[in-house]
Parts: C-alpha cells; sequence; structure tokens
C-alpha cells in the first residue's frame, strides 16, 4: 500500500502501521479521535477528555523492543483504569446498525413473549435470527484475539459505528450486546425443540465462538477457550499473552 499514509502522532518516534482503507484512512482516524475526546452531549458536566490511549498509536511498533513489551503488558492495568473504553467497529456505518436495530427488535421482542415456545416457528425464528446476529459479527473486531482481551478487561465499552462522533449517537455499550445475546442462548437451550433447532442453525455455537458471554460473566477460564477461535499472528499469544495482558497471571495462580 505505498500510497496509503499513517496517522502522525506527536511525540512518537516509531513507525505507526499504516492501515488498509478499506478498515478507515488516517483522516478518519484524526476525526474519531477529536470526536471521542469531546464530551457527549449526556454528560453535561463533563469536561473534554485530556488523556485518550490508542493501542495503534500508543504502542511502540518497533519489533522486539522493550518499551513496546512494557506497554503491553500494562493493558491490565490501562482497560481497568480507563473512564470510557470505545469499541470502533469500522465496517457498520450507523445505517447498518439502524437496519440492524430493526430486524433484530421484533424478533427478540417475539422471542420474550408469552407464546414465543407454542405459537412461533421456532426453526424459522432460529434461522432468521442467525443471520441477522452473523452480519452484526462480521466485523473485524468480533475476531481478533487482542480485542477479546479488551472485552474482558472493559465489558461496559462504548460502541461507535464507523461513522459516527460519540456527540452524535446514544451511548451503546458492548454489555448491551452481550447480554441479548445470553438472553437468546438461554431461550434456545428452553426444550428440545429449541435445541433441536438451534443445534441445526448454529446460533448458540456462534454466539459462543465471540467469547462475549465468558467476558460478559467474567470467566477466565472460558476466556483460554474462547481465544482459541480468536485470530492472531503468534499462535503462543492465545495463552500467555490473554494470561499475562489481561489478568497479569493472577487469576492462573
Amino acid at each position: 500500500m505505498p500510497d496509503v499514509g499513517a496517522i502522525r502522532i506527536k511525540g512518537t518516534f516509531w513507525n505507526i502501521p499504516r492501515i488498509d482503507p478499506i478498515h478507515f484512512t488516517a483522516e478518519k482516524l484524526r476525526s474519531i479521535i477529536a470526536g471521542t475526546a469531546d464530551p457527549h452531549p449526556s454528560e453535561s458536566d463533563a469536561s473534554r477528555v485530556e488523556l485518550l490511549w490508542l493501542d495503534v498509536s500508543c504502542i511502540d511498533q518497533t519489533p522486539a523492543s522493550r518499551e513496546k513489551a512494557q506497554e503491553i503488558g500494562r493493558q491490565a492495568k490501562i482497560f481497568r483504569g480507563a473512564e470510557h473504553v470505545f469499541v470502533w467497529l469500522t465496517t457498520h456505518d450507523q445505517s447498518f446498525n439502524t437496519v440492524w436495530a430493526s430486524e433484530m427488535e421484533p424478533r427478540f421482542q417475539l422471542m420474550c413473549g408469552p407464546t414465543f415456545h407454542t405459537c412461533v416457528d421456532i426453526r424459522d425464528w432460529t434461522m432468521e435470527v442467525t443471520m441477522i446476529v452473523a452480519d452484526f459479527l462480521a466485523d473485524p473486531w468480533f475476531s481478533s484475539l487482542w480485542t477479546l482481551q479488551e472485552t474482558f478487561l472493559s465489558p461496559e465499552a462504548v460502541i461507535l459505528s464507523g461513522d459516527a462522533m460519540k456527540s452524535s449517537i446514544d451511548l451503546f455499550r458492548l454489555r448491551f450486546i452481550s447480554e441479548a445475546f445470553e438472553t437468546i442462548k438461554d431461550a434456545l437451550n428452553y426444550d428440545e425443540k429449541t435445541r433441536k433447532a438451534d443445534g441445526e442453525c448454529g446460533l448458540g455455537a456462534m454466539i459462543d465462538r465471540t467469547g462475549l458471554l465468558v467476558c460478559l460473566n467474567q470467566d477466565s477460564m472460558g476466556l483460554l477457550t474462547a481465544a482459541g477461535n480468536r485470530t492472531t499472528r503468534h499462535e503462543e499469544d492465545r495463552v500467555y499473552g490473554i494470561i499475562n495482558n489481561s489478568f497479569n497471571g493472577e487469576h492462573f495462580k
């Protein structure tokens, strides 16, 4: 990508990686940083953010550097200590989220209603919801090992759409999605009919593979299992990286 430039961050002495524009451009990243630093309209008494940490810019990208290892090792402290954490789903714009919610909400309400197990075609419902959930999970954020770590450390993170500024959206938290998926999983385990439909469509298994539920419930051992379903450059990070960076090893002593 010779014509793609990296974002310039004052004070960095390492080469910030260039990002494929299919995800976002340097200009878009600068815009989202500026928007995130401003308080949300609902936070009338909040001041502008003075310190913002961004992994792609704040971790020394020099291979095998001591500074890089130190900053990666501080992930648990950084995320646990942050006042707000934001998840940027770069492939989902606001129009996608609006359509997605309009498709999911009536099916979710139907699932929570009194006639779901008696008057609804469970298999058709499960097939429809499987496709809707798959569309949402198609964003690369849900397949990365390191974002699994971030989810575990900050389940209250706020989701930003690809074209949104914080000031223009509702505070839509990752926990809302995780809790909705957990409710769907419970509904699919209700009886033999729902379990059969789930087995045919694979909805529950797809939700499990995301690791969102183990993060929601702070299941440290389940996190190691979920790590096996995420993508990473180094296989050893599925164990050592997750343990050292998410817990500093404390849950596994």
